[in-house]
Protein backbone atom coordinates (compact mmCIF):
# COMPACT_ATOMS: atom_id res chain seq x y z
CA UNK A 1 0.00 0.00 0.00
CA UNK A 2 2.63 2.10 0.87
CA UNK A 3 4.57 1.33 -2.28
CA UNK A 4 1.33 2.01 -4.53
CA UNK A 5 1.42 5.89 -2.75
CA UNK A 6 4.64 6.44 -3.32
CA UNK A 7 4.20 5.63 -6.92
CA UNK A 8 1.58 7.66 -7.25
CA UNK A 9 3.50 10.30 -5.50
CA UNK A 10 6.47 10.07 -8.10
CA UNK A 11 3.89 9.71 -10.95
CA UNK A 12 2.62 12.96 -9.61
CA UNK A 13 5.74 15.11 -9.51
CA UNK A 14 6.87 13.74 -12.78
CA UNK A 15 3.59 15.28 -13.83
CA UNK A 16 3.81 18.67 -12.25
CA UNK A 17 7.21 18.99 -13.69
CA UNK A 18 5.76 18.08 -17.13
CA UNK A 19 3.13 20.53 -16.54
CA UNK A 20 5.80 23.27 -15.31
CA UNK A 21 7.60 22.48 -18.65
CA UNK A 22 4.44 22.73 -20.52
CA UNK A 23 3.85 25.75 -18.86
CA UNK A 24 7.77 26.94 -19.65
CA UNK A 25 6.56 26.06 -23.43
CA UNK A 26 3.20 27.78 -23.55
CA UNK A 27 4.82 31.44 -22.09
CA UNK A 28 7.48 30.36 -24.64
CA UNK A 29 4.93 30.32 -27.34
CA UNK A 30 2.84 33.04 -25.83
CA UNK A 31 5.93 35.29 -26.44
CA UNK A 32 6.79 34.39 -29.39
CA UNK A 33 3.33 35.00 -30.59
CA UNK A 34 3.09 38.39 -29.08
CA UNK A 35 6.39 39.04 -30.70
CA UNK A 36 5.22 37.47 -34.22
CA UNK A 37 1.65 39.48 -33.67
CA UNK A 38 4.28 43.35 -32.89
CA UNK A 39 6.73 41.93 -35.83
CA UNK A 40 3.04 41.63 -37.95
CA UNK A 41 1.94 45.07 -36.36
CA UNK A 42 5.24 46.72 -37.60
CA UNK A 43 5.26 45.21 -41.13
CA UNK A 44 1.48 46.28 -41.08
CA UNK A 45 2.03 49.34 -40.02
CA UNK A 46 5.48 49.56 -42.67
CA UNK A 47 3.47 48.16 -45.30
CA UNK A 48 0.57 51.32 -44.41
CA UNK A 49 3.81 53.89 -44.96
CA UNK A 50 4.73 52.41 -47.52
CA UNK A 51 1.08 52.25 -49.48
CA UNK A 52 1.07 55.75 -47.68
CA UNK A 53 4.22 56.76 -49.43
CA UNK A 54 3.37 55.17 -52.45
CA UNK A 55 -0.17 56.95 -52.94
CA UNK A 56 2.02 60.08 -52.30
CA UNK A 57 5.36 59.08 -54.86
CA UNK A 58 1.73 58.33 -57.45
CA UNK A 59 0.39 61.85 -56.58
CA UNK A 60 4.20 63.33 -57.27
CA UNK A 61 4.25 60.99 -60.35
CA UNK A 62 0.46 62.80 -61.56
CA UNK A 63 2.04 66.05 -60.38
CA UNK A 64 4.97 66.04 -62.25
CA UNK A 65 4.09 64.75 -65.68
CA UNK A 66 1.21 67.31 -65.55
CA UNK A 67 4.42 69.51 -65.12
CA UNK A 68 5.92 68.70 -67.70
CA UNK A 69 2.91 68.37 -70.21
CA UNK A 70 2.77 72.05 -69.44
CA UNK A 71 5.78 72.79 -70.00
CA UNK A 72 5.78 70.77 -73.04
CA UNK A 73 2.68 72.96 -73.72
CA UNK A 74 4.87 76.02 -72.93
CA UNK A 75 7.64 74.63 -74.92
CA UNK A 76 5.63 74.46 -77.89
CA UNK A 77 4.11 78.03 -77.49
CA UNK A 78 7.97 79.57 -76.95
CA UNK A 79 8.31 78.11 -80.04
CA UNK A 80 5.80 79.21 -82.31
CA UNK A 81 6.64 82.43 -80.56
CA UNK A 82 10.26 82.40 -81.46
CA UNK A 83 9.24 81.68 -84.90
CA UNK A 84 6.79 84.37 -85.10
CA UNK A 85 9.61 86.66 -83.87
CA UNK A 86 12.39 85.82 -85.90
CA UNK A 87 9.99 86.06 -88.92
CA UNK A 88 9.07 89.65 -87.49
CA UNK A 89 12.46 89.91 -87.46
CA UNK A 90 13.01 88.83 -90.81
CA UNK A 91 10.11 91.59 -91.98
CA UNK A 92 12.11 94.10 -90.42
CA UNK A 93 15.11 93.27 -91.88
CA UNK A 94 13.75 93.37 -95.07
CA UNK A 95 12.09 96.30 -94.72
CA UNK A 96 15.01 97.78 -93.77
CA UNK A 97 16.48 97.17 -96.99
CA UNK A 98 14.33 98.20 -98.81
CA UNK A 99 14.37 101.37 -97.04
CA UNK A 100 18.04 101.83 -97.51
CA UNK A 101 17.30 101.11 -100.96
CA UNK A 102 14.41 103.64 -101.18
CA UNK A 103 16.61 106.60 -98.89
CA UNK A 104 19.53 105.75 -101.43
CA UNK A 105 17.13 106.43 -104.35
CA UNK A 106 15.84 109.60 -103.07
CA UNK A 107 18.96 110.32 -102.06
CA UNK A 108 20.10 110.13 -105.63
CA UNK A 109 16.72 111.85 -107.20
CA UNK A 110 17.52 114.53 -104.66
CA UNK A 111 21.17 115.37 -105.69
CA UNK A 112 19.19 114.50 -109.71
CA UNK A 113 16.56 117.34 -108.61
CA UNK A 114 19.49 119.62 -107.42
CA UNK A 115 21.96 119.28 -110.38
CA UNK A 116 18.62 120.02 -112.88
CA UNK A 117 17.30 122.92 -110.71
CA UNK A 118 20.97 124.33 -111.17
CA UNK A 119 21.09 123.49 -114.57
CA UNK A 120 16.88 124.84 -115.38
CA UNK A 121 18.19 128.04 -112.88
CA UNK A 122 21.56 128.53 -115.27
CA UNK A 123 19.44 128.04 -118.61
CA UNK A 124 16.59 130.03 -117.50
CA UNK A 125 19.13 132.69 -116.43
CA UNK A 126 20.89 132.13 -120.08
CA UNK A 127 17.50 132.26 -121.79
CA UNK A 128 16.73 135.65 -119.79
CA UNK A 129 20.03 136.54 -120.83
CA UNK A 130 19.80 136.19 -124.62
CA UNK A 131 16.04 137.56 -124.47
CA UNK A 132 17.16 140.46 -123.09
CA UNK A 133 19.99 140.42 -125.51
CA UNK A 134 17.22 139.85 -128.25
CA UNK A 135 15.00 142.38 -126.97
CA UNK A 136 17.98 145.03 -127.30
CA UNK A 137 18.40 144.28 -130.55
CA UNK A 138 15.15 144.40 -131.61
CA UNK A 139 14.51 147.71 -129.86
CA UNK A 140 17.44 148.95 -131.31
CA UNK A 141 15.90 149.02 -134.98
CA UNK A 142 14.32 151.83 -136.38
CA UNK A 143 11.95 149.36 -138.18
CA UNK A 144 8.82 148.62 -137.48
CA UNK A 145 9.10 144.39 -136.18
CA UNK A 146 6.32 142.38 -135.24
CA UNK A 147 5.88 138.47 -134.30
CA UNK A 148 2.28 137.26 -135.75
CA UNK A 149 0.77 133.76 -134.68
CA UNK A 150 0.17 131.21 -137.38
CA UNK A 151 -3.86 132.25 -137.23
CA UNK A 152 -1.88 136.26 -137.91
CA UNK A 153 -2.58 137.59 -134.59
CA UNK A 154 -0.24 139.95 -133.18
CA UNK A 155 1.92 138.58 -130.02
CA UNK A 156 4.67 140.89 -129.91
CA UNK A 157 6.29 144.39 -131.27
CA UNK A 158 9.04 146.94 -130.99
CA UNK A 159 8.85 150.33 -130.01
CA UNK A 160 9.23 151.56 -133.63
CA UNK A 161 5.88 149.39 -134.25
CA UNK A 162 3.81 151.28 -131.55
CA UNK A 163 5.31 154.90 -133.06
CA UNK A 164 4.50 153.97 -136.18
CA UNK A 165 0.94 153.08 -135.35
CA UNK A 166 0.22 155.37 -132.69
CA UNK A 167 -1.75 152.25 -130.83
CA UNK A 168 -0.17 151.60 -127.36
CA UNK A 169 1.54 147.79 -126.92
CA UNK A 170 -1.52 146.78 -124.76
CA UNK A 171 -3.58 147.40 -127.43
CA UNK A 172 -1.47 146.24 -130.50
CA UNK A 173 -1.03 142.73 -128.83
CA UNK A 174 -3.60 139.87 -129.61
CA UNK A 175 -5.07 142.27 -132.94
CA UNK A 176 -5.30 140.70 -136.60
CA UNK A 177 -1.74 142.10 -138.09
CA UNK A 178 -3.35 142.63 -141.25
CA UNK A 179 -5.48 145.13 -140.41
CA UNK A 180 -2.70 147.99 -139.85
CA UNK A 181 -1.87 148.18 -143.58
CA UNK A 182 -4.00 150.04 -146.21
CA UNK A 183 -4.33 146.70 -147.98
CA UNK A 184 -5.47 143.94 -145.54
CA UNK A 185 -6.16 141.81 -148.07
CA UNK A 186 -2.42 142.02 -149.98
CA UNK A 187 -1.14 142.05 -146.10
CA UNK A 188 -3.05 139.12 -145.18
CA UNK A 189 -1.08 137.05 -148.63
CA UNK A 190 1.96 138.26 -147.77
CA UNK A 191 1.53 136.46 -143.89
CA UNK A 192 0.26 133.60 -145.47
CA UNK A 193 3.27 133.57 -147.76
CA UNK A 194 5.56 133.48 -145.17
CA UNK A 195 4.17 130.24 -143.61
CA UNK A 196 3.57 128.60 -146.97
CA UNK A 197 7.46 129.16 -147.77
CA UNK A 198 9.41 129.86 -144.96
CA UNK A 199 9.74 133.60 -145.70
CA UNK A 200 9.19 136.09 -147.65
CA UNK A 201 11.43 139.15 -148.83
CA UNK A 202 10.97 142.86 -150.06
CA UNK A 203 7.23 142.31 -150.07
CA UNK A 204 5.70 146.06 -150.59
CA UNK A 205 2.72 147.42 -148.60
CA UNK A 206 1.90 150.78 -147.07
CA UNK A 207 1.10 150.87 -143.43
CA UNK A 208 -1.97 152.83 -142.19
CA UNK A 209 -0.25 155.57 -140.32
CA UNK A 210 -0.49 159.41 -140.31
CA UNK A 211 1.77 159.33 -143.28
CA UNK A 212 0.51 156.26 -144.74
CA UNK A 213 4.51 154.74 -145.15
CA UNK A 214 5.45 152.93 -147.63
CA UNK A 215 7.40 149.49 -146.22
CA UNK A 216 9.38 146.55 -147.86
CA UNK A 217 7.48 144.05 -145.35
CA UNK A 218 10.82 140.71 -144.89
CA UNK A 219 9.58 137.50 -142.85
CA UNK A 220 10.38 134.44 -142.05
CA UNK A 221 8.64 131.64 -139.94
CA UNK A 222 10.82 130.19 -136.54
CA UNK A 223 9.66 126.51 -135.01
CA UNK A 224 9.96 124.72 -131.86
CA UNK A 225 11.70 121.84 -131.33
CA UNK A 226 9.29 119.70 -132.94
CA UNK A 227 9.09 121.80 -136.14
CA UNK A 228 5.92 123.09 -135.57
CA UNK A 229 5.38 126.87 -136.60
CA UNK A 230 5.27 129.73 -133.75
CA UNK A 231 5.13 132.60 -135.07
CA UNK A 232 7.34 134.50 -137.64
Amino acid sequence: MAKKIKLAADDLTVARKKLIRQKGEIEKLMAELIIIRKKLALQKEDKGKRAAELGIANIELVFQDEEKEKRAAELIIANKELVFQNGEKEKRAAELVIADIELDFQSKEKEKREIATKELEAFSYAAKRASQYARSLIEASLDPLFTISPAGKITDMNNASVNITGIPREKLIGTDFFNYFTEPDKARKGYKEVFAKGFVADYPLTIRDHKLTDVLFNGSVYKDEQGKYLAW
